[in-house]
């Protein structure tokens, strides 16, 4: 019923922003949503997710039951207004760094079916959210790598001292 995407931007690395979702109710459209990377009771699974570092899969009491999840307020990005299923695996580099949180609420059995409590995501749809979050990182580190790639040939450019290129090329290494 639900995908998301969750990044942690570089000026608040404490925090995961929404950057992609789609949903049967927003069709791309969603809206800004920040949350914090913290382990605790109510305050999230997402952000549970983020902070522990490891695929989780909940449905039925174990997600009813879970006490990090939120129960102030009901999804509101979920047509069914209710989470039954939820599969979140984090995003992280080959150095084990967290990038950020891939998500998915609410399994349904066909495209026009609706969610219901008894499906909940298996073995096989834990497998294909694994290759899609790894396809994910790979996507991530080559925009990183290109971007920190651009900015030491602008400083070399700019340089006016092989002292300067070689300082902008460690720093960036580092």
């Amino acid at each position: 019923e639900s995908c998301g995407i969750f990044l942690i931007p570089d000026q608040f690395p404490a925090d995961l922003v929404l950057e992609a979702d789609y949903s049967d109710k927003s069709k791309y459209s969603f809206d800004p949503v920040r949350l914090r990377i913290e382990s605790r009771p109510g305050g999230g699974l997402t952000g549970h997710v983020a902070k522990l570092g490891k695929i989780t899969n909940l449905h039925g009491p174990a997600l009813w039951d879970c006490e990090f999840r939120r129960r102030d307020q009901p999804p509101q990005h979920l047509i069914s207004g209710s989470c039954y299923s939820f599969l979140s695996i984090p995003l992280k580099d080959r150095k084990d760094r967290l990038l950020g949180v891939l998500n998915a609420h609410n399994k349904k059995e066909g495209s026009n079916s609706v969610p219901r409590a008894e499906l909940h995501f298996d073995a096989a749809d834990e497998a294909i959210a694994r290759l899609l979050a790894n396809k994910i990182v790979l996507i991530l580190e080559s925009h990183r790598i290109f971007s920190a790639f651009r900015d030491i040939m602008g400083a070399i450019y700019s340089a006016r001292t092989l002292e300067e290129i070689l300082n902008e090329i460690v720093s960036k290494a580092m």
